[in-house]
């Protein structure tokens, strides 16, 4: 009962990053919002370009009608081994921040409210793309 909007700017340059990290990152925020969700919502996936911190960027948001998260959670998010969920590890986000670090990218939790959730990716655009 959940439904997807799909929202993705034309012609995003090329990135540089593996596939598999960064598919398993977005498949975190989306596994995490579906949860959020037990009862259904909206899930939205939008991804554009833009500059964050002075740099070409790929920005991924994922969103959800979920609960949201109070801001006592959300400064802990990415503490290993914090999680909210009675069969969660804590890893999930820690490892996904940990994954864009290593790409020069970002994971941020951008809003929440009692509405839902939004994160964003940043996956900084190739070099040969950029010019």
């Amino acid at each position: 009962h959940i439904v997807v909007e799909r929202a993705d700017a034309p012609n995003l340059p090329s990135v540089l990053a593996d596939l598999e990290q960064l598919e398993q990152v977005l498949l975190n925020l989306i596994n995490n919002a579906v949860e959020a969700m037990p009862a259904g919502g909206v899930l939205r996936i939008a991804s554009s370009q833009s500059l964050h911190g002075g740099r070409e960027m790929v920005e991924v948001a994922v969103s959800d009608s979920g609960d949201g998260i109070s801001k006592d959670i959300g400064r802990r998010v990415f503490e290993p081994f914090f999680t909210t969920k009675e069969e969660g590890t804590g890893l999930g986000l820690c490892i996904a921040a940990a994954v864009m670090a290593q790409h020069k990218g970002l994971l941020e939790l951008t809003s929440t409210s009692h509405t839902g959730t939004k994160w964003t990716v940043w996956i900084p655009v190739a070099e040969t793309a950029a010019k």
